[in-house]
């Protein structure tokens, strides 16, 4: 073919091509300008309010056999949902509460008022409440929670999305999606979107733009694993807009639904939740003063059971389902019997508390629940330890508890603790009562002649430091003995600002080793004990600590912080009194810490706390009160970040000025998300660096990195690699690793 020719063909296909470019990039450009529209529709008043209604659900699916929950038979674990597929729900076994007769394991509803100055500035007031089986009880989960906002860059999910899922009108939102023109009407597009690549915290879906504003009408999305979420198997989320406020589109009806599931073993427990959400009444709000828009984030008026309910049958917009209605009056039947006096009579009379089997394996509990008080004890098995300085021990642990009317709460405890060997008895009691939990105020006092390790935290714990002497013929801990009583005061006084106050007397001792007992045939004996000269100490401390623009959520007795852009800034000054005794302890010291626990989006999360601190006197002072810093030499380590792994415990324990940093970072996946076949295994990357310098002595630095895995999708395995950078040995590294913690971990 001459060049002529190739030319002249050139022109004949050239209008398709340019055709074809055109439809593909009319839906981006489109989706671009409804991008450049999102301030204008995402805020439709400066200041507005609306009223919402909020149902929100946790249920087994209808096929899911509830004996299959403790399985009878190898078939029912293996085929369950089959066999309720072809043979109906089963019924529930005998030996089963009778609240799983209904396939709902939570139902909630709220009618609420919410108000919004800003996208991120919002308030919700609950007006009311009323929550399944809980006669007196509220839920928080409000319009709020289930609000969703299609032109916020990102939607973060704490535990299931943490960079947050991007939402396809984001001003990135090309770069992820790929868009195609769905149908075309006289007044709105219709846009189907899917992800360009997975693990990428994306959704797929289509949604609804207006022709005259670009502002979103409607969305269908929906992800998965696949696309990057954790714990949660599915994720759906719908919405419809109407006009307000001189055709501005806001939502007036939301469904989020999430499904999950529990893998343990062989055996698949799947669930589903969902939030249903209307608004309605929308209202300019020109009159709210400035101090209306303060951290308050959510607040839960007085609840009134009865009240309420009624007030819920009269408004709601969405009628209960059948499975719903029954579970309300399974629940609600059930909760007026068991709150009933014969029935809480019953079950405190009833309760065989005491036997040996209990008392020695599994603790045991005495609980009137009529009254609202509790005795217990822990198990004799665990309060069995053994040290140099004391030898074998047993350490019998009684705590008795009484919850008032208006949540306000006291504790007793009681320690008893004898030790073989040094042949000492040691007792420490006292208590803690929580007189305004709303303001965080509790009162605290305790006395007695007990053992303590020379920091005041504990560095290493009775079960490790025993497993250390009685199989490798290690001492870890370091004690010594008290005699003592101290007072304690905390409040919070204002929102983020947090005040305490101590004062405690010690008349102190030293503990030698008085034994040398080991499995290991070790012939080398224990390392000696730290030496201290009897002598007292009175000690008062004042602290303040201060979290600004924190928010938080509050309920007529409760008050729960939810955190805050900003870090904590803490505060203490400690004092001893030399007056009290010749010899006495005498030094003042002076402590300033900043930390903070943030998000960072893709890049996962960070921890961080820079200390510093000064002795402004430090005429007598003892061993105890140096300023010890959190040491973990050993193999398995706890789950904190602000410690020193490479050094020895009371390594660094100093009287003179100090500054102290700690960063870890958590990559979320950003490493191994991006090697193809390892992504499949959801690791998590962590680096951290842990820096000391002290007045006089060289610097301090070490680093590592570390690797999780979770488990179960509720607990994790990780395990870290330590290596010194300034200061140590220089081959002086070590492989640490996290215990797996509870199954079911709660964070903020």
């Amino acid at each position: 073919m001459n060049r002529i020719s190739f030319f002249a063909l050139l022109l004949c296909f050239l209008p398709l091509v340019i055709s074809a470019q055109d439809g593909g990039d009319f839906v981006t450009e489109l989706v671009k300008k409804a991008e450049k529209q999102r301030k204008q529709n995402q805020l439709p008043a400066p200041k507005y309010s609306y009223q919402a209604y909020t149902k929100s659900a946790l249920r087994f699916p209808a096929y899911f056999p509830i004996d299959t929950l403790l399985n009878r038979t190898l078939f029912r674990v293996l085929k369950p949902e089959k066999e309720a597929r072809d043979n109906g729900r089963n019924k529930r076994p005998a030996w089963m509460p009778p609240d799983l007769d209904s396939e709902i394991l939570y139902l909630s509803e709220n009618l609420s008022e919410i108000y919004i100055k800003k996208p991120h500035h919002i308030k919700e007031r609950i007006k009311t409440s009323r929550v399944s089986g809980e006669l007196t009880r509220f839920s928080f989960i409000g319009s709020l929670v289930a609000r969703y906002d299609p032109y916020q860059n990102r939607f973060p999910m704490p535990g299931i999305s943490e960079y947050g899922l991007i939402s396809p009108l984001a001003d990135i939102g090309t770069f992820f999606y790929s868009y195609e023109l769905l149908e075309e009407t006289a007044s709105a597009y219709t846009i189907g979107f899917t992800s360009k690549r997975k693990y990428e915290d994306t959704f797929n879906g289509s949604f609804v733009l207006d022709k005259n504003s670009l502002a979103v009408r409607q969305i269908d999305f929906w992800t998965s694993k696949k696309y990057g979420i954790n714990l949660l198997d599915s994720l759906k989320i719908h919405q419809d807009f109407e006009e307000v406020f001189d055709g501005k589109w806001v939502p007036v009806r939301t469904h989020i639904e999430a499904g999950f599931s529990l893998n343990l073993l062989w055996i698949k427990v799947p669930f589903i939740g969902y939030t249903l959400s209307e608004t309605s009444n929308y209202r300019k709000r020109t009159e709210l003063p400035s101090s209306f828009w303060d951290d308050e984030l959510i607040r839960v008026e007085t609840h009134m059971s009865e009240k309420g309910n009624a007030i819920l049958e009269a408004k709601r917009p969405i009628p209960l389902d059948k499975i719903e209605a029954f579970d309300y009056y399974l629940k609600d039947s059930l909760k007026g019997w068991r709150s009933s006096d014969a029935y809480l009579d019953s079950l405190t009379q009833n309760q065989n508390w005491f036997n040996a089997q209990s008392l020695i394996l599994l603790g045991t509990k005495k609980k009137n629940y009529r009254l609202k008080y509790e005795f217990s004890a822990e198990q004799l098995l665990s309060s069995v330890g053994f040290n140099p300085m004391e030898g074998f021990f047993v350490q019998p642990n009684f705590t008795f508890s009484k919850t008032f009317p208006s949540d306000q709460k006291l504790q007793f405890n009681m320690r008893l603790r004898y030790a073989f060997s040094a042949q000492k008895f040691s007792y420490m009691a006292g208590g803690i009562y929580e007189t305004r939990p709303k303001f965080q105020e509790s009162i605290r006092a305790y006395a007695g002649d007990y053992i303590s390790e020379f920091s005041r935290f504990s560095q290493v714990g009775f079960f490790p430091n025993t497993q250390a002497t009685l199989l490798n013929k290690e001492s870890l801990m370091r004690l010594y003995r008290k005699k003592f009583w101290e007072l304690g005061y905390r409040r919070e006084v204002i929102n983020g600002l947090k005040f305490s106050a101590d004062l405690r007397f010690e008349n102190r001792s030293e503990m030698p080793n008085m034994a040398e007992f080991s499995f290991s045939k070790d012939s080398m004996a224990y390392a000696e004990n730290f030496s201290l000269e009897n002598h007292q100490a009175l000690i008062g401390e004042i602290g303040l600590s201060y979290t600004p623009f924190s928010k938080y959520i509050s309920s007529p007795n409760s008050k729960y912080p939810l955190g805050s852009v900003w870090p904590t800034f803490s505060l203490s000054y400690l004092h001893s009194f030399a007056g009290i005794s010749p010899g006495a302890a005498d030094f003042s010291r002076l402590h300033l810490s900043v930390s903070k626990d943030r998000s960072l989006g893709f890049l996962g999360s960070s921890r961080w706390r820079l200390s510093f601190g000064s002795f402004l006197k430090n005429d007598r002072i003892y061993f105890p009160d140096y300023y010890h810093f959190k040491a973990t030499p050993t193999t398995s380590r706890p789950d904190h970040y602000d410690a020193f792994f490479l050094i020895d415990f009371y390594q660094y324990s100093t009287r003179r000025a100090y500054l102290e940093a700690h960063l870890e970072q958590e990559l979320g996946g950003f490493i191994f998300d991006k090697i193809p076949g390892y992504r499949l295994l959801r690791l998590r990357e962590y680096v951290g660096l842990h820096y000391l310098k002290q007045q006089g002595q060289s610097s301090y630095l070490e680093l590592n990195v570390g690797v999780e895995k979770m488990f179960l999708k509720v607990f994790g395995l990780r395990v870290d690699l330590y290596l010194p950078v300034i200061g140590g040995k220089p081959g002086d590294l070590a492989i640490k690793y996290i215990p797996p913690g509870p199954l079911i971990k709660i964070t903020e």
